[in-house]
């Protein structure tokens, strides 16, 4: 699916993975492409694809999410962009939680791959610059990918609705947090999630209970 709300001279093509639903992005500006979320094979995504990997952003270490990282990491001169947080997740089953799914996924990122990104780091690969937003809550690895007035927003924010915080690293004070510093936010993005289908901000600004309940002062 291309997105309709990118500029002409970025394109964005969503694809569902078969383990929980998660969506992973490809941004290309025909030239250059960054995936976002490895939970569709390399195969599958490039399969029609001329434009070349150069890159690859993890919104945080969970298993629906990183599960096709090694058909990825066998390509040549791509980077692996990630919290630094993340870094204990991908190498852990348990804590990357695909032991439960009786994988027991572990990547070790070569360190010339590996780059890491904090707030407000900037990736200048692609025509038009993406821009990084720390966003704990769901994981204390969780990041938000900004880009002209897309957002990519992982298990964060939903439609409706924003990631579990019970899992490990999860942490409900911390989301909270980060719903008040996406409110802030004076763009009104198209919202693209780990799972489900895309929205906008100011629609889950007016909308989404948990921003309601940030608004009317509920605080840890």
């Amino acid at each position: 699916m291309v997105s309709p709300f990118a500029k002409k001279s970025m394109e964005t093509k969503t694809f569902v993975s078969d383990i929980l639903g998660a969506n992973c992005y490809l941004l290309t500006d025909r030239i250059k492409a960054i995936v976002i979320d490895p939970c569709v094979s390399y195969e599958r995504v490039f399969k029609n694809e001329t434009a070349v990997l150069a890159g690859v952003i993890i919104t945080h270490g969970h298993v629906d999410h990183i599960n096709q990282l090694s058909s990825y990491l066998m390509k040549d001169n791509i980077k692996i962009y990630m919290h630094k947080k993340c870094e204990e997740k991908l190498t852990d089953s348990q804590k990357n939680y695909s032991a439960f799914f009786e994988e027991r996924l572990s990547y070790d990122i070569k360190a010339e791959q590996k780059v890491i990104v904090h707030d407000r780091s900037m990736i200048e690969v692609l025509e038009e610059k993406l821009m990084i937003i720390e966003t704990p809550g769901h994981t204390d690895c969780s990041i938000c990918i900004l880009t002209g007035n897309l957002m990519f927003s992982g298990d964060t924010l939903f439609r409706g609705t924003v990631g579990r915080t019970d899992l490990y690293t999860g942490n409900s004070c911390s989301m909270q947090l980060t719903i008040e510093k996406l409110r802030n936010l004076r763009r009104d993005y198209r919202v693209f999630p780990g799972h489900g289908e895309s929205t906008t901000l100011n629609y889950e600004k007016e909308h989404n209970r948990y921003f309601i309940r940030r608004k009317n002062g509920e605080n840890c």
